[in-house]
């Protein structure tokens, strides 16, 4: 009986020991499940906070860039003004017919020209977050190439080009040719710029071929910074509409 009895518990131990087992081993599974999915939420958490952080950096790109492309707009428009009145004064030397006085609007816009300033601040935010942040890798080198590449050469090459051609060449013959004359108050003459000036001596600037190669010569960067200014624009326009859709896909 006593045997029986012992055998009995013995089955009964191994019973409970099995079941402490299983036991063990589902909280085991439980918590590792756990573990997993605590860190599938956070994963979850942290890549949604990066898509926030993605889109805000996209939304104030994009602003910029609109502002940027109102300027870029501004300036083609005043560089091609600019470029007319350069080719109207070359035309007027040999005109022995022309009226000097008509030609005060093109005088005064001989030191002048517009240049481009994009605003950058986002993409400054960008660049210190990490560039990469930008999922989508066709809009990002867009992105990058817009700012590093057409808006740099732009500003240090064709706007550098105008500087020095500026300080070197045209004020130094504009100071020493030319008087600027300040409009009556009130009055716009010219619709993208109110400057003019009159020549000291015009007869004798029909045959002075210093000026007439400097008319050249800022007809032929005029010109040139007119067709980069517009390859560029066609380009920001491309990135706006990207941007743009990205953004739209996420709405």
């Amino acid at each position: 009986m006593l045997f029986i009895l012992r055998q009995l518990r013995r089955l009964e131990l191994r019973k409970r020991s099995g079941r402490y087992f299983l036991y063990a081993i589902g909280e085991i599974v439980l918590v590792v499940v756990g573990i997993l999915v605590a860190l599938q939420i956070n994963n979850w958490n942290e890549e949604r906070k990066l898509a926030d952080v993605e889109t805000e950096l996209l939304r104030g790109l994009l602003a910029d860039l609109n502002q940027t492309a109102e300027n870029l707009d501004e300036g083609i428009a005043f560089n091609q003004f600019t470029e007319l009145k350069y080719r109207e004064i070359l035309d007027a030397l040999d005109d022995e017919n022309v009226d000097e006085t008509q030609l005060e609007g093109a005088f005064g816009q001989i030191d002048n020209w517009a240049a481009l300033y994009p605003t950058t601040s986002a993409y400054a935010s960008l660049k210190a977050k990490g560039i990469d942040i930008i999922q989508n890798s066709k809009l990002r080198n867009a992105i990058v190439e817009l700012y590093e590449n057409e808006f740099v050469f732009l500003l240090e090459d064709t706007d550098r080009s105008e500087w020095s051609i500026h300080d070197s060449v045209k004020m130094p013959f504009f100071a020493k040719h030319f008087e600027v004359r300040t409009p009556e108050e009130g009055i716009v003459l010219w619709e993208f710029s109110n400057d003019t000036a009159t020549a000291n001596d015009f007869q004798s600037l029909r045959t002075n071929q210093e000026f007439i190669n400097l008319l050249s010569l800022m007809v032929r960067m005029r010109a040139t910074n007119l067709a980069f200014s517009k390859a560029t624009q066609v380009k920001l326009t491309q990135v706006i509409e990207s941007i743009e859709q990205e953004l739209g896909g996420r709405s």
